[in-house]
């Protein structure tokens, strides 16, 4: 009786897509904008009105420029899928932030005196802030939501910064009309540069491509801000002026990495 019953074949086997890990070395480039937010203070005991009448007592040098770079990093996602995924990341970045101000503040001329010899001063201020490289290396820290990675990151920064400023003062003496003697004797003058250090903080979105993970590759597209900040160096010019430096940039850029492996 049995023979007669009918055939039943075994159900085919279930493949399940083994969950999306984000374990791994990974390196990459990416590219975008930065936008730099310097300035220099300046407090003097005997210049106040000069330096008022210059613009000069907070000088602000923003300026923005493409920025590009590329990254190395380690992921450790504590379980596949959906989990905590915790990372380290090292930046080389070019920014070429470069900007300068000046200004300048002219007396009115005195009268000419009985030998027809009359005199013009005139004060000028520079101030020049520039950036090229910077370095970050910092952690990362965030949630994924399978192929999705929200993150928070946060380290230090080292950028190659240069801050010149400079002030002068001239006399020009006329006769008659015509000039006859300047003096620039007066000339105040500072300038930091090399390599500093600061904080970075800021956070981003990734996504794991899945087109090419079947031939062995892990391709994965990121969005990402990030700020950094120095804070403020003070530096004694002479015993009558004091300035201080502050330097900071917004970095807003899009990448794409690259994942090696597993471990």
């Amino acid at each position: 009786m049995a023979a007669d019953l009918p055939y039943r074949a075994a159900p085919p086997p279930i493949f399940t897509q083994p969950a999306f890990a984000w374990t791994g070395f990974y390196a990459g480039v990416n590219a975008g904008d930065a936008l730099g937010r310097d300035s220099i203070a300046n407090k003097s005991t005997d210049l106040a009105s000069t330096f008022s009448a210059l613009n000069a007592n907070k000088v602000r040098l923003n300026s923005n420029n493409f920025a590009g770079c590329g990254q190395i990093g380690y992921n450790y996602q504590l379980t596949p899928g959906n989990g905590v995924v915790l990372g380290i990341e090292a930046d080389a970045d070019y920014v070429g932030l470069d900007r300068k101000r000046r200004t300048q503040h002219t007396s009115n001329p005195t009268t000419p005196n009985e030998a027809g010899m009359s005199f013009i001063d005139a004060d000028r201020y520079v101030g020049e802030s520039s950036t090229d490289a910077l370095f970050i290396v910092r952690g990362r820290a965030g949630y994924a939501f399978d192929r999705f990675l929200v993150y928070g990151t946060g380290g230090l920064v080292f950028p190659d910064v240069r801050t010149r400023s400079t002030y002068t003062s001239t006399e020009t003496t006329y006769q008659d009309g015509k000039v006859i003697d300047v003096d620039s004797s007066t000339k105040k003058h500072f300038r930091l540069s090399g390599i500093q250090t600061g904080y970075a903080a800021g956070g981003g979105i990734e996504y794991a491509l899945p087109q090419l993970e079947s031939a062995g590759h892990v391709v994965s597209i990121r969005v990402e801000y990030l700020h950094y900040d120095l804070g403020q160096r003070t530096t004694k010019v002479d015993d009558t002026l004091r300035s201080k430096v502050h330097n900071e940039c917004n970095l807003i850029h899009a990448g794409l990495n690259y994942k090696f492996s597993d471990l």
